[in-house]
Formats: structure tokens, sequence, C-alpha cells
């Protein structure tokens, strides 16, 4: 086989196109463009690209794919997304540092244009009639409107956490799908939609080996996973930074919009109270870690009432309120309502977990398994 050949195949095979004359024939039967023309309106114009030929850029240049060649291209992403979060994205990076100088003209763009374009589309769609957007708005509290006129033009950005989740848990499966489902029923109680909820993300990053050393205090494990953290946010100062979520770029490895003044930790024990017999969703939390707190030895005072505890960097969050109270206070009260003012207001809420700032809310509790207190507006 001619070298130009060889080269050729292994260049196809990198960017995932189908054969030369597979390619020429999708396109012809997608659009009246030539190639050329095709990659350069995607590039610079991709708002006017039709649904079909934005599918096939997309595809990168494949049609009806069988369901086998969908789950083959899919399982190869869940593979290691299971590893990390953190694998996935260096594994992708590198991936798409090879591409590029394979790429002809105007390609690169077109294919990553042709992605966020049908993005866009799915999230007009689901949208419906602005109408319709704007009353299940109006249901909600201010701040989901507020989130969302910040968000709505950027059809990249996330809203959520970074989130440390314990290994080794034999019932992990069984204790996410519950998690996740009783995150979707908070988000149908703060009325933010399926658009906005669509946004939502929990992105997992890896577990850190530090952490997992027996001798480990709770103080030490949470700051390992600082370490972690910061080795993989694009941090800006602190000042910059406060109430904002991650702005990474193209390089970053945390999704834009997901929240960089606080990160979650799923232990055993937060995942133990998950999976509680009783299935009461109030009874349901997870540690949020302040990234910037820095660690001494542990202090109590001494009051008239006896010892007091002092806020050590880190506190508990009653589940739902994760998409709900908590949210509000760290993307948009962070300077006035910083995380140990909300540890004080959790420590007369049950578990000492977060609730809420406001007096008559912090010490709400209902034992029902789907919606639990303090959510819906």
């Amino acid at each position: 086989m001619p070298l130009d050949t060889v080269w050729y195949e292994d260049r196809r095979r990198i960017l995932d196109f189908p054969g030369p004359e597979m390619q020429t024939a999708n396109i012809a039967a997608t659009t009246s463009l030539s190639k050329s023309t095709l990659l350069q309106r995607a590039s610079e114009s991709p708002e006017q690209l039709t649904h079909a030929e934005v599918d096939l850029l997309k595809g990168r240049y494949w049609l009806n794919l069988t369901q086998a060649e969908s789950g083959a291209r899919s399982r190869a992403g869940a593979a290691l997304v299971a590893v990390s979060q953190e694998h996935f994205d260096e594994i992708t990076s590198r991936l798409g540092k090879m591409r590029e100088p394979l790429y002809e003209e105007n390609e690169e763009r077109a294919i990553e244009n042709a992605e966020n374009q049908a993005w866009k589309r799915l999230v007009a769609l689901a949208m419906g009639p602005q109408d319709d957007a704007v009353a299940v708005l109006a249901k909600a509290r201010p701040w989901v409107g507020r989130l969302w006129d910040e968000i709505k033009d950027e059809p990249q950005r996330r809203w959520g956490y970074a989130v440390f989740i314990e290994p080794g848990y034999e019932q992990m499966d069984d204790y996410l799908s519950r998690r996740d489902a009783v995150l979707f029923h908070a988000r149908g109680a703060i009325c933010c939609g399926e658009t906005l909820g669509a946004r939502w993300k929990l992105q997992r990053l890896h577990w850190p080996v530090a952490a997992d050393e027996e001798d480990r205090t709770l103080d030490a494990k949470f700051n390992a996973m600082r370490e972690a953290f910061k080795s993989v946010v694009d941090r800006a100062p602190k000042e910059q930074r406060i109430g904002h979520g991650t702005k990474t770029g193209s390089d970053g490895l945390v999704d834009d919009g997901i929240l960089n003044n606080v990160f979650l930790v799923i232990d055993r024990d937060s995942i133990e109270a998950g999976m509680s017999v009783t299935g009461i969703v109030d009874d349901m939390w997870v540690w949020a870690v302040d990234p910037d707190f820095k660690s001494g030895p542990p202090l109590t005072k001494e009051t008239e009432e006896g010892p007091k505890e002092e806020f050590r960097g880190y506190m508990r969050v009653r589940l739902q309120q994760l998409a709900n109270n908590f949210f509000e206070q760290r993307h948009f009260h962070a300077e006035e309502q910083p995380l140990a003012r909300l540890w004080k207001a959790a420590a007369t809420s049950k578990n000492k977990a977060f609730v809420s700032v406001k007096e008559d809310e912090v010490g709400l509790w209902s034992d029902n398994r789907s919606i639990g207190s303090g959510m819906r507006p």
C-alpha cells in the first residue's frame, strides 16, 4: 500500500471520518454546497446552516449510524467519565490537539460551530415560545430568573458544582440514581423550567489519593481535596471569583459556570445518609468545602454556655438546597454571606445541614420522599 494511502487512512481514523467515497456521497446527499463552501459557511455563519448540514458536520460526515455504532461512541465516552471527569477532559483535550493539524481549512471550526449550533437549536426547541418561558420563570424565585438572564445566550454555560465522590462504595450506582432523582425533583420544585434545568451539572473530579490515607482527619482530607480542586480550576484572583462561576476557556478542566468558590464532597457518611431506609429527602446531605480556607489546629471558644466550635472551612448542606438556597447564596451573595455565615445558619437545622439563611426556615423539616422543605417559591 502506498505511503500516502497509509497516511490518509491514519488521518481518517484519528479524525473519525468516513472514507472518501462515503464522505463525498453524504455531503452530496445533504447539501448543494461544495465541501469547501459548506466549511466556510459553517465557520463564518453557522446560523445559516440547515438542520441537515448541522447534523452532517456534527456527525463528522457520518449519516444514518446504526444503534450499535452510536452506542459504541457513547460507551467510549462513558468509559472515560467512569474513571473521572478530569480523565475524560484530559484525554479528549489530547485528542483535540492531535487532530488539529490534520483538518482541512475551516474544518475544525466548522465542526465545533455545528456542535454549538445543534445545542442552541435544541435549547430553543425545549424553551418553546418565549411567552411560555416567561410564564415558567414568573413562578420561580427572583434569583432563578437572574441566573437564566446570565446564561441564556451562552449555550455551553452550566450552573452547578464540582464534586469529589469517595470511591469503593458497593451501592454507588443506587446512591447516584437516588441522588439524581432527588435533585431532579428539586429543580422542578424551584420552577426553573426544562431548559435551565438541563444546564445543571455536578461535575465529578478525581478523588485524590492523599485523601485515602487511613489516619487522615476530616480536616486533612478536605485539605487534600483543596489542592486537587485548585489544580484543575483556572483560578482568577479571589476578588474576581466571588459570586461567579468558573471561566476556564477551551483548555480548562471544569465547565464554564461551575462554581469556583465552593466544591462538594460526597463521602461514606453522606452516602449512607442518602441511602437511609426511610428515603426522607430532608435527611440527605453532602459536604460543602471552602477552597480558600486556611486550615489550622481545631479551636474552641469558651463561652457562658460552654465550649463553642469554630468554622473549619466546611459544612453540611441539605442535598436539595444545592439547587436552591445554597446555590443562590454562593452565586449571588458570597461576599456578604461567606461560607462561615452559612455554617452558622445551619447550626440549628437538623443534621446541622444548611437549609436557609432565613430564621423562619432554618428549622424546617418534613418526611417527604420527593420534595423537601423550603424548596417551593
